[in-house]
């Protein structure tokens, strides 16, 4: 009923407030989600991305019911697109992109993905997480190295504690770096 309500909206003027047919498409899908109905779910998603491609909202559910299916490069490359949607939203979907990445055996270029995020958009958990990473790729001073000039330029309080809990790991180098980021 309410998307029939929306569509005679639209036809009679433009929605101011957001009204989609999408919002309530998405709703439908997480109670099929919620029943186990996923073939509903699947196309309740594909419909309100059809009705509104830019609904991040249906992106994220479309990649968790993927993800949850087992369709690891499916989720990721859905998961990846909300960048095109809206990109404030990529930090919400970092665990689950890693996720992916990680069962695909997608490390590496994780990193570089990670490493664009934060260079285009600033999205300070992707250097957090590409930090977080280089660890155990690399090393803990790699990690540090990358993530001090991060810090200078945005002391956010994610990253400073992620940059202290590294450098309270390595007591050789930690306390020189540690002076570095309170001067």
């Amino acid at each position: 009923r309410a998307i029939a309500c929306v569509t005679d909206l639209r036809r009679q003027s433009k929605p101011r407030f957001g009204e989609t047919v999408a919002h309530f498409l998405c709703e439908l899908a997480e109670e099929a989600m919620a029943e186990h109905r996923l073939k509903d779910a699947r196309d309740y998603l594909s419909r309100a991305l059809e009705d509104d491609p830019g609904s991040v909202r249906a992106s994220i559910a479309k990649g968790r019911l993927e993800l949850g299916n087992g369709e690891h490069l499916k989720a990721l490359q859905t998961l990846k697109d909300i960048e095109r949607q809206d990109p404030a939203y990529l930090s919400v979907v970092l665990p689950l992109i890693s996720l992916c990445a990680d069962r695909l055996g997608q490390g590496r270029e994780l990193l570089d993905y990670y490493g664009q995020l934060y260079a285009d958009y600033g999205i300070v958990s992707a250097a957090v997480a590409r930090a977080e990473r280089l660890q155990h790729v690399e090393g803990i001073m790699a990690a540090v190295d990358y993530l001090l000039p991060i810090l200078e330029a945005h002391p956010e309080p994610l990253a400073v504690a992620r940059a202290l809990a590294l450098l309270a790991a390595d007591s050789q180098h930690g306390s020189g770096k540690l002076r570095r980021l309170s001067a």
